[in-house]
């Protein structure tokens, strides 16, 4: 007697753990979304690239700027850190991530997450792109992953978040897949009206001597200055502030090293003139 019900026993237990197993399969599968619709809308490439060609740019003669320039001059050059940057480590990520704008996305129903794959070519290597979105809690997770053939394989060169109404997200940066894979850049966005409104870009590679310094750039509704950019070092605690018109070139700088908190002007002609006039 004893035996039987013992018998019996068990194979409740083993029918009820396979009918749990079951109904836990059934439910998983119709978790799976299988016609997600359409694919999540790509960020503008220029929350990726910040926009340096509207600032107003002056041929120097034999390296210098004309001693009636040294406003813009001023401003001009702390450019130079961040255009090293985008030239240098953000080459690779960005033609990736461009490139991403003319394919069509694959929907992945087991991993619920889409994917952009393509090859790619910097003009000199040719590299494998996979660019993975996810909705999530309100949110669209990217991810890009890169390989180089017989470097690197399925590098996460940056990852991301975005906004479903698309106003706004941000970027995390890596570098150097093939010697010293690290963070490196952090990016911030913002859009209206169809157009990035502002994007900041901070260095937060810890082996960088610039480490926390950080660069922004702005469109405003001013009637003088139309656009602005931000570019702090962190070494010198210094904070540089630039206003210009995209059209007229007209402009402004304000600097810690200036000490009187003052803003210095330069007109059409790049020219220092006197502020207000």
């Amino acid at each position: 007697m004893k035996h039987w019900i013992s018998t019996w026993t068990a194979r409740v237990t083993l029918a009820t753990i396979l009918a749990g197993f079951v109904l836990s399969s059934c439910k998983k599968e119709e978790d799976i979304l299988v016609d997600p619709g359409t694919a999540p809308a790509l960020p503008p490439a220029s929350s990726f690239v910040m926009d340096f060609s509207t600032f107003p740019t002056e041929q120097s003669t034999n390296g210098r700027l004309e001693e009636t320039k040294w406003n813009y001059g001023y401003a001009a050059v702390n450019f130079v850190l961040w255009q090293s940057l985008l030239s240098v480590q953000l080459a690779v990520p960005v033609i990736a991530f461009k490139a991403s704008f003319d394919q069509e996305a694959t929907y992945i129903p087991d991993e619920q997450r889409w994917n952009w794959s393509y090859e790619v070519s910097d003009g000199t290597f040719a590299y494998e792109a996979n660019l993975f979105a996810k909705p999530v809690d309100g949110q669209i997770n990217w991810e890009m992953y890169v390989s180089k053939s017989g470097v690197y394989e399925d590098f996460l060169w940056f990852k991301g978040t975005s906004q479903f109404d698309g106003l706004g997200g941000n970027w995390t940066v890596n570098i150097e897949p093939e010697k010293d894979p690290r963070e490196a850049l952090y990016i911030e966005w913002t859009k209206e009206n169809d157009e990035v409104a502002s994007i900041k870009y901070t260095i937060t590679d810890e082996k960088n001597e610039n480490v926390n310094s950080y660069i922004m750039y702005g469109k405003t509704d001013g009637s003088d200055f139309d656009s602005f950019y931000q570019v702090y070092i962190a070494n010198d605690e210094n904070l540089l502030k630039i206003d210009y018109n995209s059209e007229t070139k007209v402009g402004r700088v304000q600097g810690s090293e200036f000490k009187d908190g003052t803003w210095y002007c330069w007109n059409s002609d790049l020219i220092d003139t006197d502020c207000g006039i």
